[in-house]
């Protein structure tokens, strides 16, 4: 079929430790080990070029969707309050996208654990 399948999984710092004295060295430990557990995720889908970023997947999205023919979101469906207060990667992405953007609808039950939620994939 062709088709070039890239992944791009994003690590952010837990809203809760942003405030908490020590937080910024707290944060740098728990994302580089949060990225390394994203890494050896995408590393083990086979055919699959992954990517981890750290920080807000929206950048890093509307970036990839420039060279891709098609961006797939997993949506989280936070809630109302929550999308309202922190925003939506999905509502950021496909407004801004430079290629057409394919949201999926959450899975409640994940026959895949290995695979994070905010992974998105790209096919070029």
């Amino acid at each position: 079929h062709g088709a070039h399948v890239r992944a791009l999984t994003a690590v952010n710092a837990p809203m809760a430790a942003l405030g908490a004295p020590g937080a910024p060295i707290v944060l740098a430990g728990i994302q580089q080990a949060e990225a390394e557990q994203a890494r050896k995720r995408l590393d083990a889908l086979p055919g699959v070029d992954g990517q981890v970023v750290i920080g807000p997947a929206g950048h890093a999205l509307r970036e990839l969707s420039r060279n891709v023919d098609l961006l797939v979101l997993a949506s989280r469906d936070r809630g109302k309050v929550r999308r309202a207060l922190l925003g939506s990667t999905v509502d950021a992405v496909i407004h801004r996208a430079s290629c057409p953007v394919l949201v999926l609808p959450p899975v409640r039950a994940r026959a895949h654990r290995d695979v994070p939620d905010d992974a998105a994939a790209a096919l070029a």
